[in-house]
This record gives structure tokens, sequence and C-alpha cells, in this order.
């Protein structure tokens, strides 16, 4: 056991006799050049407007007994104005294909009281539609039936700012 552990301390010794010495190396110094700071002037903030000044409680109740009024007329199509084409408002359309044309007949006439929201599908000419087409037009002694001609449509749409009538 002696000998093993003499091996060992010589091998140590070795090692530490291996290992050189390294001196520390000579950095030079460097000139910090001092950055300067632009000053910017306290710009005074706008003060925060909240639009209600204290939370509101709301209940259940006044959920309830909420009257929701309609927004105003509003641009509902991709441009400022949309064409409106009477040509496009075909009743019960073989492709079943929706209408922009149709979408803004069908918002006129829940505007006027006459469809309700959400009882059609928006921008397709069916019964619903028809039904409140033929309303518009005998409320304003318009001959027809339910159908859209050109009196109806000039009508229908006469001062609204989101369409441009086409009759064609």
């Amino acid at each position: 056991m002696a000998k093993k552990e003499q091996d060992a301390a010589k091998e140590v010794v070795e090692v530490v006799e291996e290992v050189a010495v390294v001196e520390p190396e000579i950095v030079e110094e460097v000139a910090v050049e001092e950055v300067v700071e632009p000053v910017v002037e306290a710009v005074a903030a706008e003060p925060v407007v909240l639009k209600y000044a204290e939370p509101v409680a709301v209940t259940a109740e006044d959920i309830a007994n909420a009257v929701v009024e309609p927004a105003g007329p509003a641009v509902v199509g991709t441009g400022v104005v949309d064409d409106v084409v009477l040509s496009s408002c075909v009743y019960k359309n073989d492709l079943n294909r929706r209408s922009l044309t149709v979408f803004h007949v069908q918002r006129r006439l829940i505007e006027l009281g006459l469809l309700e929201d959400g009882s059609v599908k928006a921008g397709y000419y069916g019964d619903l539609t028809k039904a409140a087409v033929l309303k518009f037009q005998e409320a304003n002694g318009i001959a027809g039936d339910g159908l859209m001609n050109a009196e109806t449509f000039v009508a229908l749409f006469e001062g609204d700012p989101n369409v441009r009538v086409v009759l064609n």
C-alpha cells in the first residue's frame, strides 16, 4: 500500500512541475471619449380624458329594461359609397348567391322597421325580403308584388348616403 501512495505522490509532483507559469498580459490604457447625451425638453403630456368620470354600476334589471336604438346610416361596403344595382335584386336566384345590393335592400328595410334584423339570410332575396318589399310598396303607394322594380328601388334608397343607385 505504501508503494502505491508513493507512486501517486510522485505523479502529482510531476504534473505540478509540468504546469507553466503564465505572466499577466500588459494591456494598454485606452482613452475613453465622453458621450454627451442630447438634452430633451420635457413635453407636457395631454391629459387623459375618460369616457366616464366614475364607474357606472349596471344591474341585470337595467340591462333587461334597456332600449336599444339602432345606429344611424353607416357605410357597410368596402368603399365610401356602394353601388346598388337593380338587376342584382333577383328573387330566389338559381345559384343561391348573395348580393351586396340585396344586403343593402335588407339593411334599408330593417332601418325602416319593415324587416326584423337577423330574420333573413343577409344578401339573399327570399320570401321574407319579398314580404317586406311588398309592405314598403303598399306603404308608399307603389304598385308591385314584392319584387323589386325601378320605382321601388329608387324610393327605397332615397336619401341613403351609403349607396349610389344604378338602374340597369
